[in-house]
């Protein structure tokens, strides 16, 4: 290999590395979560939630927060989309606790997709000063 076909290989590879690390860099923008009670579930790359429809995901995220705020521990809460056939379960499984100022539990969801395939999830959440919950 010439000089000059190691100076384009190299430029090359450069570009690239460049054009990738611009990519994710924009990726991780769009990914960025932000709060409240009308914000989109913090997206997740993989799993069953990555396959519901945005409907599914609201009636999945009102079933987390009225759960996470009403049911007490132990206590299961249901939600099924009669659209789309997919629903699942959210479980508190810790009593509502003080962290750092906010009001956080543990709990335990399913998501159940119409073909009968199942996630379990373990999940930690505070509670925002607006009512909604922040998951971890």
């Amino acid at each position: 290999m010439n000089l000059m076909s190691r100076r384009n290989a190299l430029t090359s590879l450069l570009a690239a590395t460049a054009v990738t690390g611009a990519s994710l860099l924009s990726l991780a923008a769009a990914r960025a979560d932000t709060s409240g009670p009308n914000a989109p579930e913090k997206p997740r790359t993989s799993g069953l939630k990555s396959e519901m429809t945005p409907a599914d995901r609201e009636m999945n995220r009102k079933c987390i927060n009225k759960t996470l705020t009403e049911a007490p521990t132990g206590k299961t809460w249901r939600w099924k989309n009669a659209k789309t056939g997919n629903g699942g379960t959210v479980t508190p499984t810790s009593p509502r606790k003080s962290e750092n100022g906010q009001v956080c539990r543990d709990f335990n969801e399913t998501v159940t997709l119409k073909d009968g395939r199942t996630e379990n999830i373990t999940g930690h959440a505070c509670r925002n000063r607006d009512g909604s919950w922040n998951i971890a």
